[in-house]
């Protein structure tokens, strides 16, 4: 199976670019994943390969209209409409 891309991601900094592995979930710092038609697949298949051996503690769903701000950037606000275009 190859490996899931998600739509969007924030990856901490590292020298290499990651070119010279995958970002590891310690990595990761937001992951946003679109899904108008595909919901069941990325969050019953896509999501745990997202979270590797562990499990993902807090998930949500946001619609046009709302904003998000990413747990580890408290301090930073996006609308929906921001991030879909």
């Amino acid at each position: 199976m190859s490996e899931p891309v998600p739509d969007v991601s924030l990856l901490k900094p590292r020298s290499d670019f990651y070119s010279e592995r995958h970002p590891l979930p310690e990595d990761v710092l937001l992951v946003i994943e679109i899904s108008y038609t595909t919901f069941r697949f990325d969050s019953k298949i896509k999501a745990p390969l997202y979270a590797g051996p562990r499990k993902y503690t807090h998930h949500e769903i946001f619609k046009y209209g709302q904003t998000i701000s990413p747990q580890s950037f408290p301090e930073i606000t996006f609308s929906i409409e921001e991030i879909l275009g």
